[in-house]
């Protein structure tokens, strides 16, 4: 799927407009850079996890569905009070044209199996999140294969963003 596809597919599912009874895409799988892939086979190692499946040799894969871009749709209008359109940016700026860092979940009692995916470099452009940079809630799953699932998006302070970077995971 090339970008102006998947663009697409987040704009269908953020606006209802995608038919649910279509044998339309529920569900997509989103690739991680083999860098990045690397860095989180390192950290799921280390906790004794089984590593990313890879579809193709070094690329583990995020896996989004409909399901959780409507939660993250709602939950932002509801909780931060941020329109359709800067969803849609958020959406964008982590999976389409951002340069995303990861970071394991700072309390890790009550998030054991979840990274953070950031992209500090990206400020909001929309004026219900402006300045804001994104961050998105991963959570490693192993089954039926290993893999991240999203599981909610968010705009954060720049100070926030800051912190996460300085904890990315690193070679």
């Amino acid at each position: 799927m090339v970008k102006a596809q998947l663009l697409e597919l987040f704009h269908e599912w953020l606006m209802g407009t995608r038919n649910r009874f279509d044998a339309g895409v529920d569900e997509i799988a989103w690739f991680i850079s083999k860098k990045a892939t690397a860095l989180i086979n390192t950290w799921l190692s280390n906790k004794g996890m089984a590593v990313l499946h890879q579809t193709a040799p070094g690329w583990g894969a995020v896996v989004i569905t409909r399901e959780r871009v409507e939660h993250v749709r709602d939950e932002r209008a509801r909780k931060d009070g941020v329109d359709l359109a800067a969803v849609e940016e958020l959406l964008t700026a982590l999976f389409i044209n951002g340069t995303p860092k990861y970071v394991a979940h700072s309390d890790a009692r009550k998030y054991p199996h979840q990274l953070l995916m950031v992209d500090p470099s990206y400020k909001a452009i929309h004026p219900s999140a402006s300045g804001e940079s994104p961050v998105a809630a991963l959570q490693w799953t192993g089954q039926p294969q290993p893999h991240l699932r999203l599981e909610t998006a968010y705009w954060a302070h720049p100070a926030k963003t800051k912190a996460l970077d300085e904890r990315a995971l690193k070679k």
